[in-house]
């Protein structure tokens, strides 16, 4: 499924790339090539920090709330939760 498809319903600053998804986790551990990573804010962690690992790994996509401090480029919405509850 296209992550434009995937995404339908969820407000997003936009799409700069369309690609493929073949899977969806908040757990950067999970991630395979082609997942869609949805970084999440939790007590413990905050997904965000994970999204470098989360595109070693070979994730397509990046669901965050903000920018990751590390650079990666990400579809950014205002709450990842809901949006990942959705998907």
């Amino acid at each position: 499924m296209r992550l434009s498809a995937l995404l339908e319903g969820i407000k997003t600053g936009g799409l700069s790339a369309d690609p493929q998804i073949c899977g969806v986790t908040c757990d950067s551990r999970q991630v395979e090539k082609g997942y869609l990573f949805v970084a999440i804010s939790g007590g413990q962690q905050d997904g965000h920090r994970f999204a470098g690992e989360a595109l070693k790994r070979g994730a397509a996509a990046i669901l965050a709330e903000h920018p990751p401090e590390t650079g990666e480029t990400a579809v950014i919405t205002s709450d990842t939760r809901a949006a990942y509850t959705k998907i």
